[in-house]
């Protein structure tokens, strides 16, 4: 996890509002919420926390529960915290506390992958494809994050909303633009941060 610095002991829990559109999820993170004693409500301006599955709008009171890649575009979009869709009951309470006390915290590896975006991506190298080095849409930015996961054509078509040949089609643009080999090498390519894409 990345703290920016130590937490300090608070006597109060915060207030959190959940806007999670995975029912699963955020059912996941309701029940998280109530485990470590955090007050519920639906308002968002009354809450100390706001824990969200997507960045909408620059806000420190944000907590986005996604993948590493839509954490690490939360993390430069200004969100106050991120967790991956695993987490546990301590790294869900540490990290609500850590936002609530005006920190940010988020569960990302040491190393940070490259984040392909929609609006500014510049891919440094490119093969002979004529898409090789053309900018992710929103969707294939989406898409990637779930190969990142090690999730399926099926998986992500399920995760999406669309059908698995949508997925494959998506996958293919991705593996093009990103002038990857395939499926794997895109997915290495994208962790291992060879590609400075932002």
């Amino acid at each position: 996890m990345i703290i920016e610095t130590a937490i300090a002991a608070t006597s109060a829990m915060p207030v959190v509002a959940v806007k999670i559109a995975d029912a699963r999820l955020c059912g996941r993170v309701m029940d998280a919420a109530r485990g470590a004693g955090f007050a519920t409500v639906a308002d968002e301006d009354a809450a100390q926390v706001v824990i969200a599955d997507a960045m909408t709008a620059r806000d420190r009171r944000v907590v986005v529960v996604g993948p590493v890649l839509v954490l690490v575009e939360a993390f430069k979009c200004g969100a106050a915290g991120g967790l991956q869709p695993d987490f546990d009951g301590a790294k869900f309470e540490r990290t609500l506390l850590a936002v609530a006390a005006g920190l940010r915290c988020f569960d990302l590896p040491p190393r940070l992958p490259a984040v392909p975006s929609a609006v500014h991506a510049e891919h440094a190298l490119a093969d002979e494809t004529d898409t090789a080095g053309v900018p992710l849409t929103a969707r294939e930015t989406e898409v990637l994050a779930l190969m990142t996961t090690g999730a399926s054509n099926k998986q992500i078509a399920r995760a999406l909303d669309f059908s698995v040949h949508t997925a494959k089609f998506h996958v293919a643009s991705i593996i093009a633009k990103l002038g990857a080999k395939g499926r794997t090498d895109a997915v290495v390519r994208v962790l291992s941060g060879v590609r400075d894409m932002v």
